[in-house]
């Protein structure tokens, strides 16, 4: 079973993708699902002369499987994005959230770039070096100081590409793709084996910028306007001040990270390399560093991190069902789903609940959601952790909590044994197994 934690990116990747596009298709693929996909991929690139494009992958198995199940195969990719004019806006690739890079501006036509895709291609198959040629080639700066890496993404996190899964079924370990195009440019990307199985943990010191939008559902306070360059600005005198003295990291967090788990001293919580998380990119950092160690600021999409890793406490486990009350937190007090009203309303039922217990289910069923998740500490709402900790299995919150700046929830703490078996990671789409957890 996925913790809660590992819930909420997918969560927050949905929620912010509601807000910035509209709503996202619903449907499983297959069905009549990869049809949609298709269309809706074919209406985000760019409109435009099309150049001669190498033959299209065919259709993966993946489309016929469980959209479950392709949260839990972790694949372990490398991209080298080559961008052109027609490409009109600096979103990130493979990202639904709103993150958008420090691009510069790109004058080459389609053309060109397809001409400098397939170039790539035939270096990396000649064998240099993927990680060298994304240094060089690649047009997304972040992605490229990490040699392309994309570290291990959940296959669902790119469901919303169909051409992009189709290829990575296709390729074995250490294969490079054909080119393949988005609405962010030409993609070569490089199937990697997966890593080694290890646990990392990490702290870390968020500043958030104008262009992160994410931080603002998980800050602990109304975020600051800054510019992406005030805050990298920032995160690299803090680097440098944590480089020198890594001792104080905790103290770094307390005065400058934006994040709620400030509260906690910035810790993140402890991971596998290899588990289904919204996290690659920190998760691979951590696993690159040292324990004391301390990473280069890096833009991530709540904005500028400085990671450090630490060492492997213990950590509680907690299993939980809840009410759930979301709000609109761009919506006037007078309005009924603004955060007071909704507040208000929560405390209600909060209230009740106290007089009568029994009427859980019932409130559930009437707001939001039933099931039962785990809440690993370290990874969560530290409110949500600090009231966990004080109920015993059957309890109720006394108060309803704010979580991720959108929603009031009511937890009700349950037996451990509440919890379903953890379901096996796979690393192969088709279904055949790299490996295991």
């Amino acid at each position: 079973m996925p913790s809660r934690g590992s819930l909420c990116w997918r969560y927050l990747h949905a929620l912010l993708a509601l807000w910035s596009c509209g709503r996202e298709p619903t449907a499983a693929p297959g069905d009549g699902a990869s049809s949609q996909l298709e269309s809706r991929q074919e209406e985000r690139i760019p409109v435009g002369p099309r150049p001669t494009l190498p033959v299209a992958y065919p259709p993966g198995k993946w489309r016929q499987l469980p959209p479950k199940q392709l949260e839990h195969t972790v694949l372990w990719l490398s991209d080298i994005v080559i961008r052109h004019a027609q490409v009109d806006q600096p979103q990130v690739s493979f990202q639904l959230n709103g993150w958008t890079a420090a691009l510069l501006p790109v004058s080459r036509s389609r053309q060109a770039a397809l001409a400098i895709a397939r170039k790539v291609v035939a270096l990396a198959r000649q064998g240099s070096s993927f990680e060298q040629l994304a240094r060089q080639y690649s047009d997304e700066p972040e992605t490229a100081s990490r040699g392309g890496s994309l570290g291990g993404l959940p296959a669902a996190h790119l469901w919303p590409w169909p051409q992009v899964l189709d290829a990575v079924e296709a390729l074995k370990p250490g294969d490079v793709s054909e080119v393949i195009e988005t609405e962010t440019g030409y993609h070569v990307l490089n199937r990697r084996a997966p890593v080694a199985e290890a646990k990392v943990s990490g702290r870390h010191i968020v500043i958030g910028h104008d262009a992160a939008p994410w931080l603002g559902v998980m800050a602990s306070a109304p975020l600051r306007q800054r510019s992406r360059a005030e805050a990298f600005a920032l995160g690299s005198q803090i680097y440098e001040q944590a480089r020198a003295r890594p001792e104080e990291f905790g103290k770094l967090v307390a005065m400058y990270s934006e994040h709620r788990d400030a509260a906690r001293g910035g810790d993140f919580g402890t991971w596998s390399t290899r588990e289904p998380t919204g996290y690659p990119r920190e998760i691979e950092t951590l696993a690159g560093l040292q324990k004391g160690e301390i990473a280069k600021p890096v833009d991530t999409p709540i904005g500028i991190q400085i990671i450090q890793r630490g060492e492997d406490p213990p950590r509680q486990r907690y299993a939980m069902t809840s009410i759930q009350w979301p709000f609109d937190p761009e919506k006037a007090d007078s309005e009924p789903v603004s955060k007071s009203a909704v507040f208000r309303q929560a405390s209600e039922f909060s209230a009740a609940l106290r007089e009568e217990p029994a009427l859980f289910g019932e409130l559930q069923q009437r707001f939001c959601c039933g099931g039962v998740v785990e809440v690993i500490t370290g990874r969560e709402n530290p409110a949500l952790e600090a009231a966990l900790a004080e109920l015993q299995p059957g309890q109720l919150a006394s108060q309803p909590i704010l979580d991720l700046n959108v929603q009031y929830l009511l937890p009700k703490r349950l037996e451990p044994s509440a919890l379903a078996p953890p379901k096996e990671t796979s690393f192969d789409l088709a279904g055949t197994r790299l490996g295991g957890t």
